[in-house]
């Protein structure tokens, strides 16, 4: 047995060696990294001297945009706005899901198994549903909430505006609270009870054992959602562009937008100086983040009395419950309703003669038709191609160390850090200045390329999940068999990452064929977006047809995740029965 195991034991060091891509494949893909996700960052920075497009003849060097911009008193109005709005909705939208993740996690409350599966959605959803759909039901004039008010009390106007700061807010938190629940529902499912008992046993009340124990401990996960959820706000262009701007509310996003689409011709060195600004600001709470997160380590399951009993809330659990009713009847259910009743109404707030004309009007359109067909490409093809390198890069990250390696996995990240609307300006810069590659700007490619890569964060952590439950040992034993590296990994570790690559497909998918910062500076007459041509048709007064683009699209999505769903499932079991059999 010895004589065997040794060669053995060589030959599976061999293998992992073998293993590790060559310097050159590497070095090959730290430069495609750099030139998907760094150049555009870097392409912001020149273009704050430029003067007008890369690649025509008007287009100079000059300072005149970084002066114009930081010496005028609206670029510090609008900081000082989007410094309000994002401090109010991170404290609002954690405040919610600290709530709802202590319910779901610590309480016997009636209800609670709604919240996960309604915050699932509610994430989902696009900002741009979002801010749509609630724009419509808060409508100061005609919104179904204030038309309601009114027949209801016989009131000539309702109370509801949601064009102002506390609209803004408020649907901005609703939908922020989704993000952060996720970053905290699992700090608060592993927590020990041990010290909660403790401060019982003394004689503390629950309210005093909750806020003097259960926060405390959970400072870190609460901190580092809150700033996550800071640094996502900053980049939101969706909410703020439909709801912030007609109460004449500006944040950075819709500020960079404006630069670009001035009256008097786009402004593009002071749309980069802004643009830089915000990256500042947005790669500077990141590594606030990171040194929070970093410096502050809470042990919150200990080894010996890990316990998970529910408090029993009695009649307080019912205000619980109608706590989660109310979220998910302003999160999800107004909403939809809202949608549905405008997509068969003749004029947006009579509700009288509903009819199908909208869905015939834009079931009808050509440039409707071709926004359908190729947001459905791109969330197809986008979505598998970033998933496609994730996987890659996530097993170069898992199989090689060096400098190279962190530079490809650091790389890979770093759109997380450009708002949609900076990324879609800085890919717009790359590719119009050099020569050859300006041909792709106006055609699909290049809004395939820019939603690609605002989704490869999203791949990546689906991907190195994936990954990291897959042992290596595997593969080294297909290897040993004499597969090769690529028949290995196709044999033994794709048929296992399956379920978990098809559910990254689907989140990428949906992200891409939500997003709106980066086709808004993107799409052309030729290649164009569902979320764009909502938005054009919403701000064109054809709120109607609107929303029934946006219910083709929701109804769309919601075949496709069902279908997905089950094959999802019939993917997990075959990779069980192919564990067991291993």
């Amino acid at each position: 047995m010895a004589a065997t195991s040794a060669p053995t034991g060589i030959r599976t060091a061999r293998v992992r060696q073998r293993r590790r891509p060559p310097g050159i494949g590497r070095g090959v893909l730290a430069l495609a990294c750099a030139f998907f996700f760094l150049w555009p960052v870097a392409m912001v920075v020149i273009g704050v001297f430029r003067t007008g497009l890369p690649g025509t003849a008007e287009s100079g060097w000059s300072l005149g945009g970084l002066a114009d911009v930081f010496t005028s008193a609206n670029t510090y109005s609008v900081l000082g706005q989007t410094v309000v709005l994002a401090v109010s909705v991170t404290a609002a939208s954690t405040l919610l899901a600290v709530f709802f993740a202590w319910v779901v996690a610590r309480t016997d409350s009636p209800l609670r198994r709604l919240v996960t599966p309604t915050m699932v959605l509610v994430l989902a959803t696009p900002p741009l549903f979002f801010a749509v759909s609630w724009d419509m039901l808060g409508n100061a004039r005609v919104g179904l909430l204030n038309q309601a008010f009114t027949a209801v009390t016989g009131a000539g106007s309702g109370p509801v505006n949601i064009e102002s700061w506390a609209g803004l807010i408020f649907v901005s938190s609703l939908k922020a609270a989704s993000f952060s629940y996720f970053l905290i529902l699992g700090p608060f499912m592993s927590m020990d009870r041990s010290m909660e008992e403790a401060s019982l046993l003394s004689g503390a009340g629950k309210a005093r054992t909750f806020f003097g124990i259960h926060i405390p401990m959970l400072m870190p996960a609460i901190s580092g959602a809150a700033l996550l959820t800071m640094i996502s706000f900053l980049e939101a262009f969706d909410v703020p562009q439909v709801i912030g701007l007609p109460a004449g509310i500006h944040v950075l996003p819709t500020e960079v937008y404006s630069y670009i689409n001035a009256t008097s011709g786009g402004q593009y060195a002071q749309a980069s100086s802004l643009s830089l600004l915000l990256i500042v600001m947005v790669v500077a709470l990141i590594a606030v983040q990171a040194r929070v997160l970093g410096r502050r380590q809470f042990t919150t399951v200990s080894g010996k009395t890990y316990r998970t009993e529910r408090w029993r809330l009695g009649r307080t659990g019912w205000l619980c419950a109608a706590a989660i009713a109310a979220y998910v009847l302003l999160a999800l259910v107004l909403p939809l309703i809202q949608l549905y009743i405008g997509s068969f109404q003749t004029f947006y707030g009579i509700f009288a003669h509903p009819t199908l004309a909208n869905y015939r009007t834009v079931l009808g359109d050509p440039e409707i038709i071709g926004a359908i067909r190729d947001t459905a490409m791109l969330a197809v093809l986008g979505g598998l191609v970033a998933m496609v390198i994730a996987v890659a890069l996530a097993r170069v990250a898992r199989s090689s160390r060096g400098p190279v390696t962190r530079f490809i996995s650091a790389s890979a990240w770093m759109p997380m850090a450009l708002p949609g609307i900076v990324l879609g300006l800085g890919i717009m810069w790359s590719y119009l200045s050099v020569p050859g590659l300006n041909k792709l700007y106006a055609t699909p490619w290049i809004l395939l390329i820019g939603l690609f890569v605002a989704a490869i964060p999203v791949a990546m952590r689906s991907a190195e999940g994936a990954l990291a439950q897959i042992p290596g040992d595997l593969e080294d034993a297909a290897r040993i068999s004499g597969a090769s590296r690529g028949r290995a990994f196709v044999r033994m570790v794709l048929p296992l990452i399956a379920p978990s690559f098809l559910s990254g497909w689907l989140l990428a998918g949906i992200l891409i064929a939500s997003n709106l910062a980066v086709p808004v500076l993107l799409a052309s007459p030729l290649s164009n977006t569902v979320s764009v041509e909502v938005l054009k048709l919403y701000q064109g007064g054809d709120v109607p047809q609107a929303a029934a683009v946006f219910a083709v699209m929701l109804t769309a999505i919601a075949v496709v995740a069902a279908v997905l769903g089950v094959v999802r499932a019939v993917l997990v079991r075959a990779a069980a029965r192919r564990k067991e059999t291993a």
